[in-house]
């Protein structure tokens, strides 16, 4: 230590110039440093995107959502499974516990999935959540001026979201905000015992008329799309005229027994 002291006393000028030298290392090593707003994070989900195109909500939920679920059910280290089933498309995504090779995840996720019959025209997408390969792009949509706003959220959902999944390399495109139109519906329970019409009778005229059925499949090209017949409540008129029961009156009240009776249809 001594002769270290002496000989910086001594050489004054080589240590002056050593010192410089590692200045100018340390500024040379700082500039070349990696710098990364989102470090690069393995985190154990996995998402298996499967398209069904022309198919409504409830059957993507029953041909493809829930027999990949149930493939997925004995994939060593599977925590949790959560599932999102709308029109032509069925997202499932699944968490596995920290510390699980995710590569080895995702091989055993796409054999199960790979032995799932599913119906024609459905390829599941098996990935990783990666922060790093997560473009994002939030774009707003917004009335045009004296624009009706209903109308512009109803373009944004049934449009341009569909129209966005359709693009190559897209995985998920969420549509929040934007007006949605709500219909109430208020029973009278005096007209309802009146009338000898129940709850359930209400429910299941409502549930009756609010379908998809899968009706086969066309030939587009080199592709087959599956096609299906639905039928939804269009307007508040077509709602209101539904008959939910008939009673024919007892022939004391003033009417013929064996007349045509009441019927009972929804209330505004």
């Amino acid at each position: 230590m001594i002769r270290l002291t002496q000989f910086a006393v001594r050489e004054k000028s080589v240590v002056i110039l050593l010192a410089v030298g590692i200045f100018l290392a340390g500024i040379y090593s700082w500039g070349q440093l990696r710098q990364e707003l989102i470090p690069d994070i393995e985190l154990p989900f996995v998402t298996v995107i499967t398209p069904l195109p022309g198919a409504g909500a409830e059957d993507v939920a029953t041909q493809v959502t829930e027999p990949i679920e149930r493939s997925m059910a004995n994939v060593p280290r599977l925590e949790t499974v959560q599932s999102t089933s709308s029109n032509s498309i069925s997202l499932v995504f699944a968490q596995f516990d920290f510390g699980t090779d995710l590569k080895e995840t995702i091989d055993a996720v796409e054999r199960a999935v790979g032995q799932v019959e599913l119906p024609q025209g459905s390829e599941p997408q098996v990935s990783s959540f990666d922060f790093s390969s997560q473009p994002i792009i939030v774009a707003t949509i917004g009335a045009a001026e004296g624009a009706d706003p209903v109308e512009a959220a109803t373009i944004a959902r049934q449009e341009v979201v569909p129209a966005l999944l359709a693009i190559d390399g897209v995985s998920t495109a969420e549509l929040t905000g934007g007006a949605t139109p709500i219909l109430d519906i208020v029973l009278d329970p005096t007209a309802m015992a009146e009338r000898g019409i129940s709850l359930q009778q209400v429910q299941g005229i409502l549930l009756a008329n609010q379908i998809t059925l899968p009706s086969g499949a066309m030939d587009e090209g080199v592709l087959r799309l599956p096609v299906s017949t639905e039928h939804r409540f269009a307007s508040v008129d077509e709602l209101e005229s539904q008959i939910v029961g008939a009673s024919a009156p007892a022939s004391g009240d003033g009417a013929p027994a064996g007349g045509t009776g009441s019927r009972g249809s929804l209330p505004r």
